[in-house]
């Protein structure tokens, strides 16, 4: 695996960041990771088990919250802010495989829940439902673009003006 240390200091950014695009950035270097998953060896890191890193993040705390807790509440948070076909699609991937991992310490996990109303109250919701309404939004958001742009595509050949 690659260096703990540093892995937990990136943790400890995501913890402290507030922008969008440092959180996408920082987000990326887990989601390489666990899409390299696996027993052969990649250019950068030894390919891990999934396990083991979800392991990992749930061994250490940042000011008594749990670096898993850490790392998932804010990429679900900020999962739909994040810029680029290749970050979205890797994070959608490592989502993907968090999801379908099914590990008992996801499982009992509570992340913040999305509160129209922006009270934090009891707001908190079980992970892997998070991460699968998640994967549902960003599916739909992706498919409702490309459902637009053909539908537009469509009424041009027919002769027809877009809609606005």
């Amino acid at each position: 695996m690659a260096d703990l240390d540093v892995l937990q200091k990136i943790v400890l950014k995501v913890f402290k960041s507030r922008t969008p695009s440092i959180i996408q950035s920082l987000v990326l270097v887990y989601s390489r990771i666990i899409n390299n998953t696996g027993d052969e060896e990649t250019f950068d890191f030894d390919r891990v088990k999934l396990a083991e890193l979800v392991e990992f993040l749930a061994s250490f705390s940042i000011e008594n919250r749990m670096g898993l807790k850490i790392l998932i509440d804010k990429w679900l948070l900020q999962q739909s802010l994040f810029r680029g076909k290749h970050t979205k699609t890797a994070t959608f991937m490592a989502l993907t495989k968090l999801f379908l991992l099914k590990d008992k310490k996801i499982e009992n996990l509570l992340v913040i829940g999305f509160n129209p109303s922006h009270t934090n109250i009891n707001s908190d919701v079980c992970a892997p439902l998070k991460i699968l309404s998640t994967l549902i939004r960003c599916l739909d958001n992706e498919c409702g673009g490309q459902k637009e742009s053909s539908d537009s595509t469509n009424q041009n050949s027919m002769g027809e003006e877009p809609e606005e």
